[in-house]
């Protein structure tokens, strides 16, 4: 497959594949034919939809595998994958032929607290870390979010505070605009945990006075 108009080029017996635009289209070359297995998955799609009535288009997603000499930034598989998009629709598998538009595409990553730790330089654990955070106050805050984002959050929060206007100044959440900013002043220790669901992780939120508790038995 040779894509024109210096956007795409992707040579089957070559792994190496640059993109310069997002839209390019579909061309064939005489030095670069599609071959082997994605030759017959191509043609075994087109004889499938050759029986159909014609409708559509339908967007189908192309991934392609490139293995790079070294790991993937944010990755430890030296595998890249490259997806891009096109159209289709029966009874043709290509609507407009050789001419089809292929667009490349973005893959993200879901945020995990995997992908966290590893962004943050740490070996993920098999199981989160069981600690809890006492105070979700100025500082708490602060060390909550932060080793959450780390992928090491708490597993409770422990504050009797609700959140006021002056806590915005120096506090690690930040309030909503406009008339939401209503909800600042719910629970320190219930908005700390709703932020920390954002990055994938859960804790409990527990509106007590810590010192009491403790001697409480």
């Amino acid at each position: 497959i040779h894509c024109t108009q210096q956007c795409l080029r992707w040579r089957l017996n070559d792994p190496k594949a640059t993109i310069r635009k997002s839209n390019c289209r579909l061309t064939r070359s005489t030095h670069c034919r599609p071959t082997g297995e994605l030759d017959s998955r191509l043609n075994w799609m087109r004889t499938c939809l050759s029986s159909w009535p014609p409708s559509g288009p339908y967007t189908m997603a192309v991934i392609l595998m490139a293995r790079r000499p070294f790991p993937v930034i944010g990755s430890t598989s030296p595998i890249e994958l490259c997806p891009y998009v096109l159209e289709i629709g029966p009874p043709h598998l290509l609507a407009d032929s050789d001419a089809t538009v292929v667009r490349a595409a973005a893959h993200h990553s879901a945020i995990s607290r995997e992908l966290l730790a590893r962004m943050a330089g740490l070996e993920p654990a098999a199981k989160a870390p069981s600690w809890t955070l006492v105070g979700a106050g100025s500082l708490g805050s602060k060390l909550a979010v932060h080793l959450a984002r780390a992928g090491s959050g708490p597993s409770a929060i422990i504050d009797k505070s609700g959140m006021a206007p002056h806590n915005a100044a120096r506090h690690a959440l930040v309030p909503a605009t406009g008339e939401l900013q209503i909800l600042w002043t719910d629970a320190k220790a219930r908005m700390l945990a709703l932020a920390m669901q954002g990055l994938n992780q859960t804790a409990t939120p527990i509106q007590t006075d810590a010192t009491r508790m403790l001697t409480s038995g």
